[in-house]
């Protein structure tokens, strides 16, 4: 009896042994498996971060680029000589704290009734110092006999002219170019003129219109 008995516990050992063994090799075989599938996800997954990563840059200039293209294209629509006002200097500094007359139809300073005012007069001391609204030529430097006394008139772009009367020095001459902020003259009393000013005016087309729609306040 103890022959049978050791004899059959040493076989459930080594049944046991090779169960154990099959199991640990059946583990191995499903998890070499199931690496072998996930591998190319994994890869797939990598590449597709990469590539997102790589054109994220590309996408944001692009779209950079395509708002600033609308943007200009915005800015220019509707575009027209009034629209480039902005780019007046004031020909005379602070000139909106001393306008005298305004542009449109008055009281005539030295005869009776009523005129149509052409410009702008900004009342300063005589000498005061006159500037090139805007880049242009000298189409006029002259002492006028229409009631402007000295006078200058710019010749600008599109059109736009801007006049400079009852100066009492012109420092600029006929055919001269002028850059915007150059000093052309001195404020005046002459022609006709009631006291020292600054007669300023805007024409486009050869018309005039209301200069103060095209300077700022300074």
């Amino acid at each position: 009896m103890k022959i049978v008995t050791t004899l059959h516990h040493s076989s459930l050992q080594k049944v046991s042994g090779m169960v154990c063994g099959m199991i640990l090799l059946c583990g191995m075989v499903a998890y070499t498996l199931q690496t072998k599938e996930q591998q190319p996800i994994q890869q797939i997954a990598i590449s597709s971060a990469l590539e997102t990563a790589a054109s994220a840059p590309e996408a944001e200039v692009s779209q950079q680029t395509e708002d600033a293209v609308t943007e200009e294209a915005n800015a220019g629509e509707g575009a027209n000589a009034s629209d480039e006002a902005a780019l007046l200097a004031a020909p005379v500094f602070q000139w909106s704290e001393h306008v005298s007359s305004a542009f449109g139809s008055r009281d005539d300073p030295l005869e009776e009734g009523a005129e149509d005012h052409l410009g702008i007069d900004i009342a300063v001391n005589e000498g005061t110092a006159v500037f090139a609204a805007m880049d242009g030529v000298v189409s006029v430097s002259q002492t006028s006999d229409t009631g402007y006394g000295n006078e200058i008139l710019l010749d600008h772009e599109n059109g736009v002219q801007t006049r400079y009367a009852h100066c009492s020095a012109l420092l600029c001459s006929e055919g001269d170019t002028v850059e915007k902020g150059d000093l052309i003259a001195l404020v005046g009393n002459t022609g006709d003129s009631t006291g020292p000013h600054l007669h300023f005016e805007v024409l486009e087309n050869g018309e005039a219109v209301d200069p103060t729609a095209w300077l700022s306040g300074e």
